[in-house]
């Protein structure tokens, strides 16, 4: 993978808007097949692994599959909770794990030139995945 690939790649993780071609999800899963390498050979701590997204399929030029696909390749023990956000700019939303009980922004003070730039929403409409990586048992 290329380092923009790389970092196209980690904005789409953080939640970047990108559409994604079978190219490109091509690129992901090989991202994921290595990440999920590193985080399965770490074992000494807990690692904890978060994943934000649009609450879209890739057939919707989103990649909520993204998430269970690098879940399914991180190894046990590990602890996992998918969550999303009552969507309130769409008259449905998708149901991906537990809904969030608000999901007003935690901040309102985003500056204008940002608010004119990229028109964010009111609220929160997204989906997340949370990992932990739990530690491997030690055998004495």
């Amino acid at each position: 993978m290329t380092e923009k690939g790389i970092e196209v790649v980690m904005n789409a993780l953080a939640g970047t808007p990108t559409v994604v071609t079978a190219d490109f999800a091509n690129e992901i899963n090989q991202f994921i097949d290595k990440l999920a390498t590193f985080l399965n050979a770490c074992g000494e701590k807990p690692i904890y692994i978060l994943c934000n997204d649009i609450n879209l399929s890739k057939a919707y030029n989103g990649g909520r599959e993204f998430f269970d696909a690098l879940e399914s390749k991180i190894s046990n023990p590990k602890i996992v909770r998918r969550m999303h956000f009552n969507n309130n700019n769409k008259d449905r939303h998708f149901e991906y794990g537990d809904e969030y009980k608000r999901n007003c922004l935690i901040f309102d003070d985003i500056p204008d030139e940002i608010r004119k730039a990229y028109n964010p929403f009111d609220s929160c409409a997204s989906a997340q995945i949370l990992i932990k990586k739990e530690q491997k048992e030690v055998i004495r």
